[in-house]
């Protein structure tokens, strides 16, 4: 599991150098940070060799590439390292998991690395505990275990040289992520919990919260929650932690279960078995799966609704669990607004205001059961027909991947 950061930028340690991450390498992050070191020389000296390094070394990073720099005077050395990213890990033990790091090689004079975890913050309960793991130079891996769920961490990479820091050779999460233990989880549907709850399904990160001495999750760009209720016996989905929630799984387990899951109706008052709904973790592999998605319609729609037609891109954002996506062309987006259950294409982030829309909400807008509707009785994607002011059915509207 990547770490699952809000960070919506990577910093080289060279002063205001700010680089903004794209979509690629948004779990995965790139920062250069930079060592240097200096033989005894002259202040001035030492100063205006400090600056050199500095901009090269921002060069460096800004060019995404490993580049060993001796200058004079000699034993001043630069080590830019890229690639390293945290991977937590998979650990589905209550107070326990793991940090996983891997790293590209290092240039200039060193013998070793330092690996450091420090506890930022502890959970409710629990002291902070700081992890330093010493790594021969010719390893570009280590795991930080035993770290604590909920718990704030900054993970430091060092250079060393005969037992002696250098300095950081790179600096990732830092003091803003949390450990997550069986990472961020996502709930998909494609029956009955999309069609009444597709606004409280989607990807939830979990908070460093304890309710009934389980995780607290948090709908990522949402209001509602994914928690344990001791009292039942069961894990809830729902807008207030410890509330009866819309969604429930009967399970004691110490993270949320994968299936058994069941949705609230309101018009029957009781609960209704969902197979389709799963939970996944990690929760990569379900929302990754189209980061670009297409609209297209061969009908009525492509007339109707010709300013929505095209190529839709994740940029980042997210909103009710699911991801944002922006028309190429901008000016409409393809979401999941709050207070609704489907997909909506319209000209204004989070506005219920659209000229197309889908029955379900499932995980990605392009799978083949977000258009049809069982509870509205109808097939398709719907477009807005202005000329008539009526919502009308297309079976040539379709949202797809690449």
């Amino acid at each position: 599991m990547h770490c699952i950061p809000d960070i919506q930028q990577r910093r080289c340690s060279a002063p205001d150098i700010i680089l903004p991450i794209d979509r690629e390498s948004l779990y995965e992050m790139h920062i250069g940070d930079v060592s240097v070191t200096h033989t005894k020389k002259n202040n001035k000296k030492k100063l205006i060799m400090t600056a050199i390094a500095s901009v090269i070394a921002a060069i460096c990073v800004l060019v995404g590439v490993i580049l060993p720099i001796t200058l004079s005077p000699k034993g001043t050395t630069v080590a830019c390292i890229t690639g390293v990213h945290v991977k937590y890990g998979t650990n589905t033990l209550t107070d326990g998991t793991s940090i996983d790091v891997t790293w590209t090689s290092a240039m200039g004079d060193f013998d070793s690395y330092l690996l450091q975890c420090n506890h930022i913050q502890a959970p409710d309960g629990y002291e902070a505990m700081n992890i330093s793991l010493s790594i021969p130079a010719d390893q570009l891996s280590a795991t930080c275990s035993d770290v604590l769920l909920g718990g704030f961490y900054d993970v430091t990479l060092y250079t060393m040289k005969d037992n002696q820091t250098i300095g950081p050779c790179h600096k990732y999460c830092n003091c803003s992520q949390q450990v997550m233990t069986a990472g961020s989880v996502f709930i998909a549907s494609t029956a009955g919990a999309a069609e009444y709850h597709g606004g409280g399904l989607g990807l939830f990160d979990v908070t460093g919260d304890l309710y009934d001495s389980r995780p607290v999750y948090q709908q990522r760009g949402g209001i509602q929650y994914l928690y344990y209720r001791s009292m039942y016996g069961a894990w809830y989905a729902g807008p207030e932690v410890g509330g009866n929630g819309v969604l429930k799984s009967i399970s004691s387990s110490t993270t949320p279960p994968e299936s058994g899951w069941e949705y609230w109706l309101s018009s029957d008052s009781d609960w209704h078995s969902d197979p389709t709904c799963i939970l996944t973790s990690p929760a990569e592999p379900v929302w990754q799966q189209c980061i670009t998605v297409t609209v297209h319609s061969t009908g009525p729609a492509a007339i109707a609704q010709s300013s929505r037609m095209g190529n839709y891109t994740w940029r980042g954002d997210w909103l009710k669990g699911r991801m944002l996506y922006e028309r190429e062309e901008g000016g409409q987006y393809l979401q999941i607004v709050t207070g609704y259950v489907n997909w909506r294409i319209g000209p204004k982030k989070n506005s219920s205001s659209s000229g197309i829309r889908s029955g379900r909400g499932t995980s990605c807008p392009c799978d083949p059961a977000a258009g049809p509707s069982d509870r509205l009785n109808y097939s398709h994607w719907r477009y807005y027909d202005s000329s008539a002011d009526v919502w009308r059915e297309d079976p040539g509207l379709t949202v797809t991947c690449p």
